[in-house]
C-alpha cells in the first residue's frame, strides 16, 4: 500500500492524543477529512475530540490504560468497531521523568519509565495487527526519538528505551510490509510540546525546538515513500551519522556535555 501523503479518506487511531503531537496529528487528520479515534489516559482527551467535533469532524475518544494488554486491545477494539475498520494507528504515548543521574531515579521510577515507553506501543501494535492483516493494508506510525541513535547521559533509561523502540518498529516494518503493512518509526527533533515541561528539562540542554505541525509533515512526507524510518529535524540526520562514525567515547563524552545539569 503506498500512503497518498493525506488523511482524507482514512481511519485513524491516535494514542497520546490529548496534546502534543498526538492532538497535532489529529487536527490535521480531521481538517483533511480523516476520521479520528483519539486515545489518551486523561480526561483532556475528551475536550480535543469535542474541539475536532465542533469543526465538523467525525471523531471519538476513549480513556484508558495503555500499558495494560487489556487496556490497549479493549481501546482498539473499540475504534475498529466504532468505525469499522483501522487504516492507520498512531502509537505517540511515552515520556521521561526528569533529567538526572541515573543513581538518583527510585526503583518505582525506572519501572514507570520502562512501562510508559515501551508497553503501549507495544501492546497497540499487538492488538491492532491482526485487523490490518485481515484487510492485508495498514500503517503504524511509532514516535521514537533522536535519542535513539545513541546514549544519553542523564537520560539513561529513556534513551535506551527509544533506541528499543526504533529496533522493534523496523523489525515490524520488515516483517509486515509484504502483508500490505507499512511500519514507520518517526524520530522527531525537539519538538514544540508539553514534553521538556514534563519531563523536568533544564533550559541549557536544548536550545530551538520545531512545531508539531512539522513532525506530522515529515512523517507523510516519509510514509509516501514507504521508509521504516522518519526523521524530522534537520540535526537529526547529522546526529546519526555522528554517532555511526566517531568512536563511542567521543560519541559519550560530546553528549554529555549538552545534557549535564547546570551547577
Amino acid at each position: 500500500m503506498v500512503f497518498p501523503g493525506r488523511f482524507d479518506g482514512k481511519t485513524l487511531v491516535i494514542t497520546g492524543a490529548a496534546q502534543g503531537l498526538g492532538e497535532a496529528v489529529a487536527t490535521r487528520a480531521a481538517r483533511e477529512g480523516g476520521a479520528v479515534a483519539l486515545v489518551d489516559r486523561s480526561e483532556l482527551v475528551y475536550e480535543v475530540a469535542e474541539k475536532l467535533a465542533g469543526e465538523g469532524a467525525q471523531t471519538v475518544a476513549f480513556t484508558s490504560d495503555l500499558e495494560r494488554y487489556m487496556g490497549a486491545s479493549t481501546a482498539m477494539a473499540a475504534a475498529r468497531n466504532h468505525f469499522g475498520r483501522i487504516d492507520i494507528l498512531i502509537n505517540n504515548v511515552g515520556g521521561a521523568i526528569n533529567f538526572k543521574p541515573f543513581v538518583e531515579f527510585t526503583e518505582d521510577q525506572i519501572v514507570a519509565e520502562i512501562r510508559r515507553s515501551l508497553f503501549p506501543t507495544m501492546w497497540c501494535c499487538r492488538a491492532v495487527l491482526p485487523f490490518m492483516v485481515e484487510r492485508r493494508k495498514g500503517t503504524i506510525v511509532n514516535v521514537s526519538s533522536a535519542a535513539a541513535f545513541q546514549p544519553v547521559p542523564y537520560m539513561a533509561a529513556y534513551a535506551a528505551t527509544k533506541a528499543m523502540l526504533l529496533s522493534f518498529s523496523q523489525a515490524l516494518h520488515g516483517e509486515w510490509k509484504q502483508h500490505g503493512i507499512v511500519v514507520q518509526a518517526l524520530v522527531p527533533g525537539p519538538t514544540d510540546t508539553e514534553f521538556d515541561t514534563i519531563a523536568g528539562a533544564y533550559a541549557s540542554a536544548l536550545t530551538t525546538r520545531g512545531p508539531a505541525a512539522d513532525v506530522v509533515r515529515d512523517s507523510l512526507r516519509s510514509l509516501r515513500r514507504q521508509q521504516p524510518v522518519a526523521l524530522s529535524a534537520r540535526g537529526t540526520y547529522k546526529q546519526r551519522v555522528f554517532a555511526g562514525l566517531f568512536p563511542p567515547r567521543v560519541v559519550v563524552r560530546e553528549i554529555e556535555k549538552r545534557f549535564r545539569p547546570p551547577a
